[in-house]
């Protein structure tokens, strides 16, 4: 409970209700916070119930993900223009992965095995630089799919 809250119980003053403030912890984790006043039938207050919610890991969430959202707008290749990977290969390679419906990172093997054979067959690995893209995009190393397509073109 805050000192300002505190004071407005001790005084006895007619006490607002105060929603979404923030605050520590005595272990130093940030809070956010509610207090509504109890007040009797002459509106004197009798209590406080105070709401704080533990929001230290969401706000360190948060600032991962402000680092990787984070572009640096100024930086450009030789030519001029932001680096761009081939506008085909990610067609295909994004439209493949989003068949099964579900992120990357819940595909289990034999799908992602699926999904380098169906781009196989597209002939996507003959775009240079596809083996690095597809590995990035499935979340998996370059070694993987080199192993992925040669148990794929073994079984042809």
């Amino acid at each position: 409970m805050s000192e300002t809250v505190l004071k407005q119980i001790n005084k006895k003053d007619d006490g607002v209700d105060v929603y979404n403030y923030t605050g520590k912890s005595t272990m130093g984790r940030e809070l956010k916070s509610t207090t509504t006043f109890i007040k009797d039938t002459e509106a004197h207050i009798i209590g406080c119930m105070c709401i704080n919610f533990d929001i230290t890991d969401v706000i360190s969430a948060r600032n991962v993900l402000n680092e990787l959202c984070r572009i640096n707008e100024n930086e450009v290749n030789e030519i001029g223009q932001i680096n761009k990977i081939n506008d085909v290969l990610y067609d295909i390679v994004e439209n493949t992965i989003h068949k099964f419906g579900r992120p990357v990172i819940y595909l289990t093997k034999d799908e992602k095995v699926n999904i380098v054979k169906d781009l196989e067959e597209k002939g996507v690995f003959l775009i240079k630089g596809a083996i690095d893209y597809v590995a990035n995009a499935l979340q998996v190393s370059r070694y993987t799919i080199y192993n992925y397509l040669d148990g794929i073109r073994e079984t042809k």
